[in-house]
């Protein structure tokens, strides 16, 4: 099911309608071009992505972007809550490494020789530096990565979905 608006009538003029729906359109793009599956729904203010690539693993990728307003369209963006999340979901069921945490420029239960959370550190250097890396979890198997206000960094999600573990 492809990515469909779910705008009020008086939305579609809307630069902010065509912004997300650029975005949403660059994402189905990207996701059908890798032989993925997506679907998902957008409007002026928000959209929500879900999608499934598979590569050498399975990838769940959601997308989502919430404006929170005052209700008062000529105060600048400033004034506007603004949440954007990226999240790349699968499993490393064979890694015999701990589970770990690393959030924010913060690593906690991290185990700092082990190769698998040593080649995560490595894969989201540039997000862990420029802190748009929210969350890494690892835990019983299962790998989430978490970045805010980077819903458009395809480079990166690139390099995730080409990203190969062999312990």
């Amino acid at each position: 099911m492809p990515i469909v608006p779910n705008a009020a009538p008086d939305e579609l003029d809307s630069p902010f309608y065509r912004e997300n729906e650029k975005l949403c359109n660059d994402w189905s793009d990207f996701i059908l071009n890798k032989g993925g599956a997506i679907n998902g729904k957008f409007n002026a203010w928000s959209f929500m992505i879900k999608s499934k690539v598979i590569t050498n693993r399975t990838w769940l990728i959601d997308v989502k972007k919430a404006t929170f307003s005052n209700g008062f369209l000529l105060f600048s963006s400033k004034y506007q809550n603004l949440q954007e999340i990226l999240t790349f979901r699968t499993t490393f069921p064979e890694t015999n490494c701990d589970n770990f945490l690393i959030r924010k420029s913060r690593y906690k239960g991290r185990d700092p020789g082990h190769k698998f959370s040593n080649s995560i550190t490595s894969l989201l250097k540039e997000g862990l530096i420029d802190t748009s890396v929210y969350e890494v979890k690892f835990e019983n198997s299962e790998l989430t990565i978490v970045f805010h206000h980077k819903n458009d960094w395809f480079n990166m999600a690139e390099k995730i979905l080409a990203f190969e573990y062999n312990e």
